[in-house]
């Protein structure tokens, strides 16, 4: 049988995958238990490399985006409101007549609900190019999207490799928008696998306007490899003011940084009806 403070422990993992932060308030609420072993038990989950402790608090630490054991559904209800947020702002941009190549992620996956909710009203005449098995499922019944190919990671939902790299050197598009997973002021915008990067990078070559979707927990968090050199990027889309210590860097990098405020919205809802 399952000891008490494993038990604890557990629902204190589920409630954190969830919403991706507990105050130490609400874990003792939630389990109706004093201080001093809320205190053990953050000490614990830390310890097991499921969540880091934070002043007042602990956060969930999911895997790494560069770990084989990643999986896309960790990373879904993590930072929902700012996802959302950036998503709502992202959809704002595009226009009538365009050609956008879109990246996986759980970010770029709210701007594609965010958007397919714009081409059921005011936009039309929309071409998508995306290496999203996601994006795909959220679009195809609402514009032209097309699947660059290459080999598919099904943790990741995505497509890469050398036959996805091929077919978007050949291609142009009017914007392109794709997430990161994290920045540095040294590092810049960066990605912590290779294939992504590399995705990004081309794409960002053969766009007109280039934008990053971004949330502010990406500050100061550098992932593994550099993908949006020099001064590439068009705008950040993002949903607080940069660090200040960040803003010097950030400008030499970001024609515009656009804030869009979090705030609790309902999510879109979207029915997934193409096959695949």
């Amino acid at each position: 049988m399952m000891g008490k403070a494993r038990l604890q422990e557990q629902l204190l993992q589920e409630n954190l995958r969830k919403s991706g932060y507990i105050s130490n308030k609400q874990a003792e609420e939630m389990l109706g238990v004093s201080v001093s072993t809320i205190r053990r038990l953050f000490i614990n989950l830390e310890a097991s490399g499921t969540a880091v402790r934070k002043h007042g608090g602990i956060q969930y630490l999911p895997t790494p985006e560069g770990s084989a054991d990643y999986l896309f559904e960790q990373h879904e209800a993590l930072h929902e409101s700012e996802k959302l947020a950036i998503a709502a702002c992202a959809a704002d941009q595009v226009e009538s007549g365009d050609t956008l190549f879109i990246d996986w992620g759980t970010t770029t996956q709210r701007f594609c609900m965010m958007l397919a909710k714009r081409l059921e009203n005011d936009i039309h005449n929309i071409t998508v190019f995306t290496n999203s098995q996601v994006n795909i499922h959220l679009l195809c019944e609402r514009c032209a999207v097309l699947c660059i190919g290459g080999q598919y990671r099904s943790n990741r939902r995505d497509f890469t490799g050398y036959l996805a790299e091929e077919s978007l050197k050949n291609l142009q598009f009017t914007k392109c928008f794709v997430g990161c997973d994290g920045y540095s002021s040294t590092l810049g915008f960066t990605q912590f696998d290779f294939p992504s990067a590399r995705i990004n990078e081309i794409a960002f070559a053969n766009s007109r306007k280039r934008y990053i979707l971004m949330d502010s927990s990406k500050y100061g968090a550098p992932a593994t490899v550099g993908f949006a050199k020099g001064s590439m990027v068009d705008v950040l889309i993002t949903e607080v003011n940069p660090p200040e210590e960040m803003l010097p860097p950030l400008q030499r990098q970001v024609k515009e940084i656009m804030v869009c405020p979090a705030k609790k919205q309902p999510e879109p809802t979207i029915p997934l009806t193409c096959g695949m």
